[in-house]
C-alpha cells in the first residue's frame, strides 16, 4: 500500500531472518557492515546490549510500529523499546501503515495517536493470567470513551502511577502500548511526552456512547496523531 512505511530497520531485519549467529555480541557489528556504516562506537564496547543500542541510533529511521512489539526488548533507558535481536524478527511486524520514526542517544521519536490518564492508584494489577477484565478510557473534554481488553492472558503488568496510551496507526490489530508518562516538555516548540512502555492492550470498540462496565476506568484526555512522543 502506498501508506506503507518502510525503513532500513525492516529491510536489514526481512534479509536477516533466517540468519544465526554464535556470538550475540557480534550480531550488531555484523548487521552494521552489512549497511556499510561506520562501526567505531560498536567496537568501542563488547556489550551485547550496548552495541545493539549503538546499531538502532545508527539505522536512525526505524518503524513506528516497533513499540507495540511484544518480543525480547533491550533492558536499558533510553533504548528499552529497542528489540535484543533482528534475527528471526516477525515478518509480520515489518510492515508499518503509521509514521517513520527516527532514533537517538535519547530514545525514539515518533508520533501516535493516543490517551493521557489523570492518574491511577500506583501497583493496580491490570493483566494477569486468564483474566478477562475490560479496561475503560474517557475523555473528559470530547465525552469520547474506548474499550481494550488484555493483548495477552500469559503476562502481568501494572498500571503506572501516570499511565498513558499510545494507539496502533489506523488500529491495525487494535495494539494499544501502556505507558508511563515520565516527563513532559518542548522541544522545538513542540510538546513532547516522554514515557516508557510497561505493557499492550487490544482496543475492544470506541465511541460517545459506550457503555463502561465493571472494569477498571482511566479518565484523561485523548490526544491526536500529531502528539509528540519520545519513548525511553
Amino acid at each position: 500500500p502506498i501508506s506503507t512505511c518502510t525503513t532500513p530497520f525492516q529491510r536489514l531485519a526481512l534479509a536477516v531472518q533466517h540468519r544465526l549467529t554464535s556470538k550475540m555480541e557480534d550480531e550488531p557489528l555484523i548487521l552494521a557492515i552489512t549497511l556499510g556504516l561506520d562501526t567505531t562506537a560498536i567496537l568501542d564496547t563488547t556489550d551485547p546490549e550496548a552495541r545493539m543500542s549503538v546499531l538502532m541510533t545508527l539505522l536512525r529511521d526505524v518503524p513506528a510500529d516497533i513499540v507495540f512489539g511484544a518480543w525480547p526488548k533491550l533492558a536499558r533507558a533510553p533504548f528499552r523499546w529497542a528489540p535484543q535481536s533482528l534475527l528471526g524478527f516477525p515478518l509480520h511486524a515489518l510492515q508499518s501503515f503509521g509514521p517513520g520514526a527516527v532514533c537517538d542517544t535519547r530514545g525514539l521519536h515518533a508520533c501516535y495517536e493516543g490517551f493521557i490518564a489523570d492518574g491511577v492508584k500506583t501497583g493496580t494489577q491490570v493483566v494477569a493470567r486468564g483474566d478477562a477484565q475490560q479496561y475503560y478510557a474517557v475523555d473528559r473534554k470530547s465525552g469520547m470513551k474506548y474499550e481494550f481488553k488484555s493483548r495477552s492472558l500469559d503476562a502481568t503488568f501494572a498500571l503506572p502511577e501516570k499511565p498513558a496510551l499510545m494507539f496502533r496507526a489506523y488500529g491495525i490489530g487494535g495494539d494499544v502500548a501502556v505507558a508511563s508518562v515520565l516527563g513532559r516538555q518542548s522541544d522545538d516548540g513542540q510538546d513532547v511526552i516522554e514515557v516508557a512502555v510497561v505493557g499492550h492492550w487490544k482496543m475492544c470498540a470506541s465511541g460517545a456512547g459506550l457503555e463502561t462496565g465493571s472494569g477498571i476506568v482511566l479518565e484523561g484526555v485523548a490526544v491526536g496523531n500529531a502528539q509528540r512522543w519520545r519513548v525511553t
